[in-house]
Formats: structure tokens, sequence, C-alpha cells
């Protein structure tokens, strides 16, 4: 229900001419949490990924790896998606045969049932579900349970400047109240950036835990044995 120039301008236009821009150019300022500090948005913009030299390129990979890629080629054609470990099994319930010849059988009339979408499963879940929940017409997800949980634990937040995310320069203190302010009201502001930035603010406190609590070591072992390097591993994943 698109019209094609509009997404043509809005996703084909940028593919083809995005590679040709500065990097400063291909991040649009909306694509950045405002609480990002100046700093932190450069930073992130200077990143250029390094392909190698064409020389590098030039080298054919050895026949062993040229091997790999064939049969993951091969996996991918017959399993229908990419898997990144070929080892395991994907079960996929909805795949099942029975169940894609049944939905095939079926008219489409059946499915949206005067006007009601979703009419098969509303029948066949109707002495199963409460009916609260069978007669629902919107979509949920769990954003309500993160806000909800944001205002439970909202003094345990405490003072943004000690967060390690604002003292080393990542994150700006002023916009970041606000946005954490916005989400404790309920307004789902940046939900998505001020997530990953808590697991960025969790991952970077536990490093410092670790480096804290990490035993001394003695003179001549400025390498560290291999018992001290087993045992700092188990407390950095206690710590995790």
């Amino acid at each position: 229900g698109r019209p094609y120039w509009r997404l043509l301008l809005a996703q084909v236009v940028p593919l083809a001419i995005g590679p040709v821009l500065p990097r400063s150019l291909q991040y649009a300022p909306a694509e950045f949490p405002v609480f990002l500090t100046k700093d932190c948005k450069n930073e992130i913009c200077a990143k250029k990924w390094d392909a190698g030299t064409r020389a590098d390129l030039a080298v054919a990979p050895s026949r062993r790896g040229q091997l790999r890629s064939v049969e993951l080629l091969f996996r991918v054609i017959a399993a229908g998606y990419f898997a990144n470990f070929p080892e395991l099994y994907v079960s996929h319930p909805y795949t099942h045969r029975p169940l894609i010849e049944f939905c095939l059988r079926t008219p489409f009339s059946q499915f949206v049932r005067h006007g009601e979408f979703r009419s098969i499963m509303r029948r066949a879940l109707k002495d199963i579900l409460p009916p609260k929940i069978l007669q629902r017409r919107t979509k949920s997800s769990m954003d309500e349970a993160i806000l909800r949980a944001i205002q439970r634990d909202w003094h345990d937040i405490g003072d943004l400047r000690s967060w390690e995310v604002c003292k080393r320069g990542y994150v700006d203190v002023v916009p970041f109240q606000k946005v954490l302010t916005k989400l404790r009201t309920g307004i789902q502001d940046q939900l998505c950036s001020v997530l990953n930035t808590l697991a960025v603010e969790q991952w970077l406190r536990s490093v410092e835990t670790f480096i804290r609590n990490k035993p001394l070591m003695h003179p001549g072992q400025e390498h560290g044995s291999a018992l001290h390097a087993l045992g700092g591993a188990a407390h950095a994943k206690h710590v995790s």
C-alpha cells in the first residue's frame, strides 16, 4: 500500500549512495540516543571498517575453507534459513507438514471470518483462554513490564553521575535523567536505547568489581600462573 516513489527514496536510494558518502553523513542524528555525548557520537561516526588491502583480498582461501563454504551453502538451501551452528538441530513446530497442509487447504474466508481476524484461533481456543484475552484486538509487548520495573526500582538508580557510562563520557547525565523520568511516568521514549545502556552499565560495573577484587600477584609472576588465570576467569563468570 505504499507508493513506489516513496519506497524508492526511503530505502533504495540510501542503499545505493550510502557507501560513497562520508562516514559522518551515513549516520542520521535521529539514530543516536539523545543522551549520548558529542564525543561518543563522534567516535561512533569515526569507526571505519577496514576490508584489508587488495593483496589480502586476492589470496584464495584454503581448500578446507572452500569446502566448508560449499557445505554451509547446501545447508542453507536445504533448510531454508541460515544456521550459525550447523551441528545443532533447530526444530520449528509451526513448519510441521500436516499443519502447513491444513493451513493451505483451509479457505481464506475461515481465517478472516465476518471481518474478524484470527477467527480460527479464537474458535479453537475458546474453551482454553479467558474471554478477555480471547477477544482482545491489540498486540502487546514486554515494554509495560520494563516501565513498571523502572518505576519500582526508581530509588535504587542513585546518582547518575556515579554511573560508569557517565564517568567514562559515553552518556550525558541531564538528558539521560530526563529520558529515565519519562520512562518512569510511562512514556516509551527511547526504551531500547536505555535498555542497551543499562546492559553496558552492568557489564562495566562487573569489570570494575573484578578489577577491585583481583588478588595481587607475587613477585616474579608478572604474567600470572595458570591457577591464577583459572581463578580470575571463574570469578569473572561469577560476577557477571
